[in-house]
C-alpha cells in the first residue's frame, strides 16, 4: 500500500514496488532501509524493482512540521 498523500506516492512509489538501493547502499530488510535513509538529508536516490525491471527513483524528504 502506497498513500496517495505521502511523499513516497509524490515521488512515483507503486504498490509491490521493492526498494533494493537507497543512495547506492543495498536495502536488505527495514533496518537497512532506514539507516541509509536517515543518513539523507533533503533527498534520497532510490532504485526500486518493478515488474522485473529496476528503475530510479529520486526522492524529496518531507519533514512534519
Amino acid at each position: 500500500f502506497v498513500d496517495p498523500d505521502s511523499p513516497a506516492s509524490r515521488a512515483g512509489l507503486q504498490p509491490m514496488d521493492r526498494i533494493v538501493r537507497v543512495n547506492d547502499q543495498p536495502v536488505r530488510d527495514l533496518e537497512t532501509f532506514a539507516q541509509a535513509l536517515g543518513r539523507s538529508r533533503d533527498a534520497a536516490a532510490l532504485v526500486v524493482e518493478r515488474s522485473g525491471a529496476s528503475d530510479p527513483i529520486p526522492l524529496t524528504l518531507e519533514f512534519p512540521r
